[in-house]
């Protein structure tokens, strides 16, 4: 059975909705990049959502799946690098929203779970899965701060979400892309380390 996800941010400005999600509809792994950490610290969410190893838990869904219902205007993107991840927050209070590539030939969402709700709360593993892999952590066992990638279940984890990702391209995923919630003239992305 699928359930629907609430997202809402902090104030209440922003919401939207993350249909149908089960553990066989979107690919969740925990993500100790740096970029990510810069994203939620920057963000002011550090404590809420990175966990003991800064790693931030996420599920990757297909575009399609989620609608913005109220808010647009306060949706904001920045990206850290000229070829990183577009990363959605909300202008009013500073939520993430989720990680973008920037084509619609990439169709994907990377949400973070800890903005997610479900009518008891926070979603379940029993909703969104288990995590499949840890990914993007230190290979060096002195760096003692960020968890070694688990090698071990990546590469079934990444032939699991090429799939999903064709799939969800195949039955047009890339038509509904994050960035038509902009207008053109809010699709300049900043490049920055930090929110505007």
């Amino acid at each position: 059975m699928s359930t629907d996800l609430r997202f809402v941010c902090s104030c209440g400005a922003v919401t939207g909705v993350l249909r149908g999600v089960t553990p066989k509809t979107v690919n969740r792994v925990i993500c100790s990049c740096s970029g990510c950490q810069r994203y939620v610290r920057a963000l002011g969410r550090d404590e809420a959502l990175l966990d003991e190893h800064d790693g931030t838990d996420i599920i990757q869904a297909s575009p399609a799946s989620f609608e913005l219902k109220t808010g647009h205007e306060q949706v904001a993107c920045l990206r850290q690098t000229r070829k990183g991840a577009l990363r959605w927050y909300t202008r009013c209070c500073g939520t993430p929203i989720a990680n973008t590539m920037d084509t619609p030939g990439v169709p994907f969402m990377g949400f973070l779970v800890g903005t997610l709700r479900d009518a008891g709360g926070p979603p379940s593993s029993d909703v969104i899965g288990p995590v499949l892999a840890r990914i993007n952590g230190s290979y060096d066992p002195a760096d003692a701060k960020r968890l070694r990638a688990t090698t071990g279940a990546l590469v079934p984890m990444l032939f699991r979400f090429s799939r999903m990702l064709l799939g969800w391209r195949l039955r047009g995923a890339h038509k509904r892309w994050a960035l038509d919630w902009q207008t053109p003239i809010e699709r300049e992305v900043q490049i920055t380390g930090a929110v505007p």
